[in-house]
C-alpha cells in the first residue's frame, strides 16, 4: 500500500510535502480513530499523481502487550488520531488532532503547498 512505502524519517528528508497520519484503525475501540485512515485514503486519491508522501503509522507495535510504535513516543503524542503535514524541509507545517474531515486535511494541505510555492519564488 502507498501509505507504507516510506517511513517518517525518509519522508521528512525527501524534499517533498508529506502527510503523516497516526491512527489505529486495526485496533480502534471508538468511532474517532478508524475513520481517519479512510479520510486519508480519500485525500490520497485526490493527490496520488502529485509529488506528496502519504504515510500511515499504526500506533500499536503490539496491541496485546500495549507496546506503542516508537514513532508515537518520539513524537510525544498523548492520544490519537493525529495528522501532520510536513513542509518540504521536513518541518511541521500543520497538525490536526482528533477526527478530521477530508475538507480539513485538504484545506491544510493546500495551505502548506501554497506556502511551499511562495517560499521558492
Amino acid at each position: 500500500e502507498d501509505f507504507y512505502r516510506v517511513n517518517i524519517a525518509d519522508a521528512a528528508a525527501s524534499g517533498k510535502v508529506s502527510v503523516i497520519a497516526f491512527a489505529t484503525p486495526g485496533h480502534c475501540t471508538s468511532a474517532l480513530c478508524a475513520p481517519v485512515l479512510l479520510t486519508l485514503s480519500n485525500v490520497y486519491e485526490s493527490h496520488k499523481t502529485e509529488d506528496i508522501n502519504f504515510v500511515h503509522i499504526e500506533i500499536w507495535r503490539d496491541f496485546e502487550k500495549e507496546y506503542l510504535d516508537p514513532a508515537v513516543t518520539d513524537w510525544n503524542l498523548p492520544s490519537e488520531p493525529w495528522v501532520f503535514i510536513l513542509n518540504a524541509d521536513g518541518t511541521v507545517g500543520s497538525r490536526l488532532d482528533g477526527p478530521v474531515s477530508v475538507e480539513e486535511i485538504e484545506a491544510e494541505l493546500s495551505r502548506v503547498l501554497t506556502d511551499e510555492v511562495t517560499r521558492h519564488e
